[in-house]
């Protein structure tokens, strides 16, 4: 049983759909990528730069997958409050992973991350 609470972002449920109709076998790996980040947020890949910065990154493969998520429990503990990403953030609990993107790293120069 997870102990922190899945709490994806429209955009990242929107590209999830996506890779899940395109890409079936891909969508179950990253399926289990979120589950194992709901385990344990901070096993991450490192943190992101540019746009994105201080999210973290998890790779679903050598060259698949790139997940960007935060976790509230550390956003709030260093007193971040992501409100532009995060409307929800007053509402939702501490124990919660945001998932904020999925995307192919094929696409990362498109998609300027």
């Amino acid at each position: 049983m997870p102990s922190y609470i899945y709490q994806p972002t429209e955009h990242f449920l929107s590209r999830l759909e996506k890779i899940r109709g395109q890409d079936p076998r891909g969508y179950r790996r990253v399926r289990k990528v979120i589950d194992r980040l709901l385990e344990n947020p901070a096993d991450s890949d490192g943190r992101m730069h540019g746009s994105h910065r201080d999210k973290f990154k998890k790779y679903v493969g050598r060259r698949e997958y790139r997940i960007l998520y935060y976790y509230c429990e550390l956003c709030r503990k260093a007193n971040l409050r992501l409100l532009e990403e995060c409307r929800r953030c007053r509402t939702i609990p501490d124990n919660s992973v945001m998932f904020f993107d999925v995307f192919h790293k094929n696409e990362k120069a498109k998609l300027h991350y």
